[in-house]
């Protein structure tokens, strides 16, 4: 199976048509909807968005230190350390 691929011409006429572009089946956002229709999506649509503006924000702000999320995992592992139980002993294994 080919990835999915969108030429600059197909992205231009979709922009213009304002139909959906080859890469989704979802129309673009509609400036004038209305608080009804909005109230209709499914809740997918919500946490999709949620999900991708809490993304774009944690990303830019990362950016603002020149760290991308992976490094800040390592980064936030190893300043935490590894976690032990109070009362346990590491196991020699």
């Amino acid at each position: 199976m080919e990835p999915l691929t969108e030429t600059a011409a197909t992205k231009n006429a979709a922009t213009e048509t304002g139909a959906p572009t080859a890469l989704t089946d979802q129309a673009p956002a509609d400036p004038a909807a209305t608080d009804d229709m909005l109230a209709t999506q499914p809740i997918g649509y919500w946490s999709g968005l949620a999900h991708a503006t809490v993304t774009r924000h944690l990303r830019d702000v990362m950016a603002t230190i020149d760290v991308t999320q992976p490094q800040y995992w390592v980064l936030n592992r190893v300043n935490t350390g590894p976690r032990r139980r109070a009362g346990r002993r590491s196991s020699p294994c």
